[in-house]
């Protein structure tokens, strides 16, 4: 993960209101409370730079529902919901 988004997700591990949430969890969701940040949608690069996965094995996951579903943004554009992506990723780090 590009270290920029290290530093923010550990911003709002400490700033949110949500219990479980935070740096004793594991697990940082910053797009639920007060402090929430607004959401966007992001390209292969940077989902695969959160997930660590492939393209081939989110397919796959996607196929299977078990991974967020990529929105068409254009005839030749497609990206994923930060949050729902950043929400799999603490509900993996749970599991």
């Amino acid at each position: 993960m590009p270290e920029h988004m290290r530093e923010e997700l550990e911003v709002g591990a400490e700033l949110s209101p949500e219990p479980g949430i935070g740096h004793n969890s594991g697990s940082v969701n910053p797009f639920v409370g007060e402090n929430a940040w607004i959401d966007r949608f992001i390209g292969e690069a940077e989902c695969k730079a959160i997930t660590s996965l492939s393209r081939t094995t989110r397919w796959r996951l996607e196929k299977q529902g078990k991974f967020p579903g990529r929105r068409i943004l254009s005839p030749n554009r497609g990206g994923w919901l930060l949050s729902e992506v950043i929400q799999w990723r603490c509900e993996r780090a749970v599991a």
